[in-house]
């Protein structure tokens, strides 16, 4: 076995890993999701090699979380090709990964064009008009979906005021170093659309918002039952949004509540949002007692 000598970190930061510790909650997914992504991008660069992922380190003051790659080349790759391709294979199956951040980043769920120009890669021009140039190989491989599920476990963690942004970097054996940051606020746009059997008529649940990306008006509720779950609001008073959600008490929110085939909420749009007459009641009642 052959080791690989690059540098893989997977960076988050915030209040929550500033002692350079994670929680279990949050580290288990980001380390399945990049294996993940790897894993399918190394089957089909490099098949006549194993690819293994070891965690080698954590840096104090971030979760830093180092990774090495070690390799076992097949039988069949002559020890020339083999050298040339251990210094190239895990590299550039990093590189493909960050660059589909990248692009996700510069499209941001929003519609795009695409058109191939003379070099044979192509302009992608997001809905702003601002143009990105990719690889072929790198647009067929965001077109294809193949790793949105694990990117969007790399950036599950990702909560304002919690863990702020991460940044994803490999350095190479010469020096070069790739590296993509992303923010709390554009964590919607590595969302994948979950498997929704079917949804609710509207109708008033009792939450607790916990996080809002203000670009999108969609963020993160805590349920009744202790749950966490994506939503958007879909409502006209975005000012009454911003309002309620600086409020740490439970809210009472009319939506439609989208369910999977377990019937397990995973999506609510809200249309209305107010605080729990329950509170409000509580707080009558505290002031009396206190007059």
């Amino acid at each position: 076995m052959k080791k690989e000598q690059i540098e893989i970190h997977l960076r988050y930061e915030g209040p929550d890993v500033d002692d350079g510790s994670m929680s279990i909650e949050d580290i288990v997914p980001v380390l399945q999701g990049f294996s993940s992504a790897y894993g399918k991008i190394a089957a089909t660069d490099d098949p006549d090699s194993i690819h293994r992922l070891r965690i080698t380190g954590v840096r104090p003051g971030s979760a830093d979380i180092i990774l090495e790659v070690w390799k076992t080349i097949g039988e069949n790759v002559d020890s020339l090709t083999g050298a040339s391709f251990l210094t190239a294979g895990g590299y550039f199956i990093v590189r493909k990964i960050i660059e589909v951040i990248k692009l996700k980043r510069h499209i941001k769920k929003q519609p795009f064009r695409e058109r191939i120009n003379a070099e044979n890669s192509i302009v992608v021009s997001n809905c702003n008009n601002v143009n990105i140039e990719v690889p072929l190989e790198i647009f067929e491989l965001f077109k294809s979906g193949q790793i949105d599920s694990d990117l969007n476990k790399m950036m599950s963690p990702l909560e304002e005021g919690r863990i702020d942004s991460a940044e994803f970097s490999a350095r190479s054996p010469d020096g070069i170093t790739l590296q993509e940051r992303i923010t709390a606020e554009e964590r919607p746009y590595f969302d994948v659309n979950e498997n929704i059997t079917t949804t609710t008529r509207e109708t008033w649940l009792i939450v607790k918002l916990n996080a809002l990306f203000k670009s999108t008006k969609s963020g993160w509720a805590y349920l009744s039952d202790g749950s966490r779950v994506y939503y958007r609001y879909v409502g006209q008073n975005q000012t009454k949004l911003l309002q309620l959600f600086s409020y740490s008490g439970p809210v009472r929110v009319s939506c439609i509540a989208h369910l999977d085939e377990n019937l397990k909420v995973r999506e609510l749009e809200i249309f209305d949002l107010q605080k729990s007459q329950e509170e409000l009641f509580q707080s009558q009642s505290n002031a009396q007692q206190t007059e």
